[in-house]
């Protein structure tokens, strides 16, 4: 019976002693963890190239190196690898060769206000370069009735007209010895782009007479109110080869005219011009040159 209390008491004492080593062995290994130096790159960022601030970027410098690259908060700055290095560096943003493709219309302010007949102004804004037409071909002998001038239209943008909107018409004329009438030319706003729209300005030129002649119509037109009590102003001239007969029976004609109110709102209108040579005339228009311009 000694015996085996004797053999217990040393296994309680062994048992005492290695629970104490081991506890020893814990302690210690725990101490090595706290005191031990920071792996690279580890988690220790004070110990890359002098530490690393909130917005810095981290990159490789050299094989399994870290360096950190300072933030930059200027916006016209941007990343690129820089000489044989390759390390990042921040840069300017060269336009000449630094982009691709194109910058989206909404990237451009008022955006929507891109067109093919549009520029973008300094200001910030979209603006009309004007709205052209013309002729390229002859047109008559005729125009002893009322008849719609071909290249004399023009469309009015969806961008609209405003204040100061401006119109002008030039075309030539060439008339045989046949009609000795006014010559009337009708400034037209409509939706038809025909003799059907409504005649806002009216030019009544003097008399012809019965000789060949060559000349020139010039009509120039501001918009002086838009809206639904739109007013148009209108001036016309003409000159010609002769001196007092021809086309007309002075040397020249300028006439001044101004529209009753209408409505310039309405949508897909058309502006343009007809003209009628009189009865008996045979008038043959070889040029028509028309532009709408300073629009919205």
């Amino acid at each position: 019976m000694k015996k085996v209390l004797q053999k217990i008491r040393s296994l309680t004492m062994f048992n005492k002693v290695v629970g104490v080593v081991l506890l020893l062995v814990i302690i210690f290994s725990m101490l090595k963890v706290g005191q031990a130096t920071a792996p690279n790159p580890g988690h220790n960022f004070t110990e890359i190239s002098g530490g690393v601030a909130q917005g810095d970027l981290l990159y490789g410098s050299a094989v399994d190196t870290l360096a950190a690259l300072a933030k930059n908060a200027t916006a016209t700055r941007y990343i690129a690898n820089t000489g044989t290095s390759n390390n990042p560096a921040w840069a300017q943003v060269d336009l000449s060769n630094g982009v691709t493709g194109n910058l989206p219309v909404t990237n451009l302010g008022s955006g929507t206000g891109a067109a093919a007949t549009t520029f973008w102004r300094g200001d910030g804004t979209w603006k009309n370069v004007g709205v052209f037409n013309q002729s390229t071909a002859a047109q008559g002998a005729g125009f002893a009735a009322d008849t719609y001038l071909t290249g004399s239209s023009i469309a009015i943008p969806s961008s609209g007209l405003k204040i100061g909107t401006r119109y002008h018409l030039l075309f030539s004329v060439s008339k045989t010895a046949a009609g000795t009438a006014t010559p009337i030319i009708n400034v037209r706003f409509g939706t038809g782009g025909s003799t059907a729209d409504t005649a806002r300005l009216t030019f009544t030129f003097n008399a012809g007479t019965a000789v060949v002649d060559v000349g020139t119509f010039d009509i120039f037109i501001t918009f002086r109110v838009v809206g639904a009590s739109g007013v148009m102003q209108g001036v016309a001239q003409v000159g010609h080869s002769l001196s007092a007969t021809g086309l007309i029976n002075t040397p020249g004609q300028t006439l001044q005219v101004t529209s009753g109110t209408f409505d310039t709102t309405v949508a897909s209108s058309i502006l343009g011009a007809s003209v009628n040579g009189g009865a008996s005339a045979a008038w043959t228009v070889q040029l028509v040159q028309a532009e709408l311009d300073n629009l919205n």
